[in-house]
């Protein structure tokens, strides 16, 4: 069965997640989630509701000359009834869980909301009607370097991995919902 988080149980993770066995996925183990949604909802044998996305670019994981796996995917998941499409009518909303590396929980809620919303649309009028007249934008790890090193064994990182400054290791990571540059809603 899967484990609940509760307050507590985040609370004592979040100082050693190692003492919380499955609270938190690995990125591998993220990614292989997002895969199965996306082809178990792609309309057989599930509605179709969901269509993934990725950055095709590389993230980087430069700092303190450590040599953790670089070049991670940045995916997006789009839900909605016609998820093909690009239908103007309908709203869009988007959910971006992890900006901070150590905030461990809010890809865990991304990515419940993605199970919430695709698990309930068979059964739930609701969820459906919300389905049905939005599309729906989740983006469950923005950073995923950031929640690699938090969830392997630094805890407090809450940057990502990109070093800034080649000379000087000092100036390793960007907080990055700081640093958007301007407009960047723009560029979606």
């Amino acid at each position: 069965s899967r484990i609940r988080p509760s307050a507590a149980l985040m609370q004592r993770s979040l100082y050693n997640p190692h003492n919380s066995p499955g609270l938190y996925p690995t990125y591998a183990e993220i990614e292989q989630q997002l895969a199965a949604l996306a082809s178990t909802y792609d309309g057989s044998p599930k509605d179709n509701l969901v269509r993934l996305f990725y950055w095709t670019g590389q993230t980087q994981d430069t700092c303190n000359g450590l040599h953790l796996q670089g070049g991670r995917k940045i995916y997006a998941v789009k839900i909605s009834d016609k998820p093909a499409d690009n239908d103007d009518q309908e709203p869009e909303v988007a959910f971006l869980g992890l900006h901070h590396a150590r905030e461990l929980h809010t890809a865990y809620q991304t990515m419940e909301l993605l199970r919430t919303l695709t698990d309930g649309y068979a059964s739930n009028p609701e969820i459906r009607g919300l389905v049905e007249k939005r599309e729906v934008w989740v983006i469950p790890v923005v950073n995923p370097n950031g929640y690699e090193r938090a969830v392997a064994n630094q805890i407090m990182w809450r940057k990502n991995a990109h070093l800034l400054d080649k000379q000087s290791r000092d100036r390793c990571g960007v907080d990055v919902n700081r640093n958007y540059g301007f407009d960047h809603l723009s560029n979606f």
